[in-house]
């Protein structure tokens, strides 16, 4: 009986283990992302609200946007062999796909929209503040193949504590 214990606990040691093995091995912003957030420019005022449940076994994230402004927008962040995928799509009918790579902790999306007029480069970075407990956003944009960048949007999630 022994026996069939030690033989069935590498087994149980599998199943047990939270299905984060799709993430890899490195830790990343991805990980602290859960939660409710408010969302801040440089100044402080508040550009909107993000929600941010995790999925499918901690595989998967899924961000729901409010804006300030009436915007509203999801993501759906998927992980898979330690590679993320997003998939954005908002009320002005924006649709992204982008992937993503960890970077120091963050994580940098990039993808392409094609469009009639050329197409435009997206490029997403997250990056935790440890110090502040924040998560800052940087999302770029490149209309000339990626030789210069303007900024579409900048941001510091902040935990909503309400």
């Amino acid at each position: 009986m022994n026996r069939m214990k030690l033989l069935l606990l590498p087994l149980f040691l599998v199943l047990a283990t939270p299905a984060l093995a799709c993430r890899g091995d490195v830790e990343t912003v991805m990980d602290y992302l859960p939660g409710d957030w408010e969302v801040l420019d440089g100044q402080g005022n508040v550009l909107g609200y993000s929600e941010i449940r995790e999925g499918a076994g901690g595989c998967a994230l899924r961000e729901r946007w409010l804006g300030a402004d009436g915007l509203e927008g999801e993501a759906m962040f998927t992980a898979s062999d330690g590679r993320w995928r997003m998939i954005w799509s908002d009320s002005d009918g924006l649709v992204l796909e982008l992937d993503g790579q960890p970077r120091n902790g963050g994580m940098i999306f990039t993808g392409r929209q094609s469009r009639d007029d050329g197409d435009i480069l997206h490029r997403i970075a997250y990056e935790l503040l440890f110090e502040l407990g924040e998560i800052h956003q940087r999302w770029e944009y490149s209309m000339d193949g990626g030789r210069t960048w303007e900024v579409f949007f900048m941001a510091w999630y902040v935990r909503d504590i309400q």
